[in-house]
């Protein structure tokens, strides 16, 4: 159980660390390839890929992605609230 919360705090302030780093990365790629050539969809695009990616790689090196995979198999009605979850997160972004 202790570790479980150490890795928990550990992701949480990893987060909350790159969080803050987001706009000041949005505002160089800005400035280095130009407003007109990136827009703020494709931008959105690479924030929530990335956390994606990270996500996965946390359930994978954790060993808890085949829980989270018998989770969504067992209640198949999970996936609906998760798929309304992103739409209205991504929506609040735009």
């Amino acid at each position: 159980e202790n570790t479980t919360e150490i890795v928990g705090l550990i992701f949480m302030l990893m987060y909350i660390t790159f969080d803050c780093f987001t706009s000041q990365w949005q505002s160089k790629i800005y400035d280095m390839y130009g407003r007109n050539n990136v827009d703020p969809y494709q931008m959105m695009l690479g924030v929530n890929s990335s956390a994606i990616c990270i996500t996965t790689f946390g359930l994978i090196v954790s060993g808890d992605f085949p829980r989270v995979w018998e989770f969504f198999m067992v209640n198949p009605n999970v996936l609906v609230y998760n798929i309304v979850t992103a739409i209205t997160s991504a929506s609040g972004q735009l």
